[in-house]
């Protein structure tokens, strides 16, 4: 009898712990409007028909803030350009645009790249932070910055954990006016 106990229990925390695995596994989908994101660096892996990316420059972009407004609806700005991005010349680009622009890769926020006189390699860190995100609504009246910070639970960094921070990021993307 407890040799067929304690084999029951065996199950019960196999079959327990294969649902959690199962749960962590799914990937939640963008449903939105279809959108256009400029990428400055390597295209991200998304699985969803309804987001366009395009290969972009930091300079391209500075050069035309308002067609880079108007033409998309927000900049990635992938990792391995983060020594570039937060060069002082292009705070300017991440303030004026009109759209949101997201760090993708981030561990020290948006504010070395959206601050003059400061560099990610100096900036703080924050644990399990993914993605940043960082948009300037403000006015010569009127300061307001709108930002958005993107984690992983319990630091699992698994591929339906990406997908489903991509899809966060998209809905944040659409519902702004």
């Amino acid at each position: 009898m407890k040799k067929w106990l304690l084999q029951a229990i065996v199950v019960l925390v196999l079959l327990a712990s294969a649902g959690c695995q199962q749960a962590d596994a799914i990937a939640r989908e963008y449903k939105g409007p279809k959108l256009s994101i400029a990428v400055v660096g390597e295209i991200p892996t998304v699985h969803t028909k309804k987001v366009s990316f395009t290969s972009v420059s930091l300079d391209d972009v500075l050069k035309d803030l308002v067609k880079a407004s108007q033409t998309f609806d927000a900049l990635f700005v992938m990792k391995s350009q983060f020594s570039i991005a937060d060069d002082d010349k292009y705070v300017p680009t991440y303030r004026g645009l009109t759209i949101p622009t997201f760090f993708i890769g981030t561990e020290r926020l948006y504010l070395p790249f959206v601050n003059e006189d400061s560099s990610y390699e100096h900036a703080p860190t924050f644990e399990n932070v993914y993605a940043a995100g960082f948009l300037d609504r403000g006015t010569e009246k009127e300061y307001r910055e709108e930002t958005w910070e993107y984690t992983f639970p319990e630091n699992k960094k698994t591929d339906a954990h990406i997908q489903a921070m991509y899809a966060d990021i998209f809905d944040a993307i659409q519902q702004i006016p």
